[in-house]
C-alpha cells in the first residue's frame, strides 16, 4: 500500500497505480509514479517551507478541479496567485482532469 495526497484530487490515477501493481507490471507503474508524483511532490516540498504545511497545496488543488477545500488553519499560509498558477500548469502536465 502507500499513502498520498494527489488522490484527494485525482483518485483515478492512484486506483490505476494500484492496479498495475496488482497485476505485477512494476515498470509501467514506476513510470507512472515518476511522470505524475515527482512533480507534484517537488512543488509540495517547495511550498512547505513557505507555507509551514502540505494542506495548503492540496486545498489549492481542490480548488483548481471545482471542489472547495476551505481554508488553511493558522498559522500555516495559503498560496500565492502565482503559486496557485504554477500549480495549475503542474496538474495539467501530469494530466488531472476536470481542471476549472
Amino acid at each position: 500500500g502507500f499513502i498520498t495526497h494527489l488522490a484527494t484530487i485525482w483518485p483515478e490515477y492512484d486506483l490505476g497505480t494500484w492496479d498495475l501493481l496488482e497485476s505485477g507490471d512494476y515498470a509501467a507503474a514506476q513510470s507512472r509514479i515518476s511522470a505524475a508524483n515527482w512533480p507534484w511532490q517537488s512543488f509540495r516540498g517547495k511550498m512547505w517551507k513557505r507555507t509551514g504545511a502540505e494542506s495548503p497545496v492540496v486545498k489549492a488543488a481542490l480548488e483548481l478541479c471545482g471542489r472547495p477545500g476551505g481554508p488553511s488553519r493558522l498559522p500555516t499560509r495559503e498560496l500565492t496567485d502565482q503559486e496557485k498558477a504554477e500549480l495549475r500548469d503542474i496538474l495539467e502536465q501530469i494530466g488531472v482532469p476536470d481542471l476549472v
